[in-house]
């Protein structure tokens, strides 16, 4: 991949050895979600903060692609049961955020289903892939609303 194909700005501000790496991260997203390469991009793009800011909130902001960081998202998705290519790429298309999760925020996520909504097996996994957001939510309201809505379980 090229700087010119890095959809928006994001090449223009890229170091050439960090192009190198979203490169290889658009990569293993085609490779792993079955994404063509402008959708993988794009899923990046918003993952690590150069695209929209109603999830991240300016947590994250213009980083680059650590192919790490999406090895290891991908690789949680897969050991809870999410591992088609179909299925990554659908988790991945509706929320592309998940590749730039922490994979602690997203077990401890899962906990919360596990033992506050027992949510269990295939339960679960429907539940993620339907509402994948899920997997980054950092708060509970509880009702006394805290501004966070796209990270706050009262969503869920």
């Amino acid at each position: 991949m090229h700087a010119q194909s890095l959809l928006s700005g994001a090449a223009v501000e890229l170091a050439p050895e960090q192009q190198e790496q979203w490169a290889a991260c658009s990569e293993v997203v085609q490779q792993r979600c079955g994404l063509e390469a402008a959708a993988a991009e794009s899923a990046l793009l918003k993952a690590f903060g150069w695209k929209g800011q109603g999830f991240w909130r300016q947590e994250r902001v213009k980083q680059c692609a650590c192919q790490e960081q999406v090895a290891a998202a991908l690789d949680f998705l897969s050991q809870l049961g999410i591992a088609e290519p179909a299925d990554l790429g659908g988790l991945v298309s509706s929320f592309p955020e998940v590749l730039g999760l922490r994979v602690d925020v997203m077990e401890e996520n899962v906990g919360i289903l596990r033992n506050k909504w027992f949510l269990k097996g295939n339960v679960l996994i429907n539940t993620i892939k339907r509402k994948p957001r899920v997997l980054g939510n950092l708060i509970d309201c509880e009702g006394n609303c805290a501004g966070m809505c796209t990270r706050c379980w009262a969503q869920f």
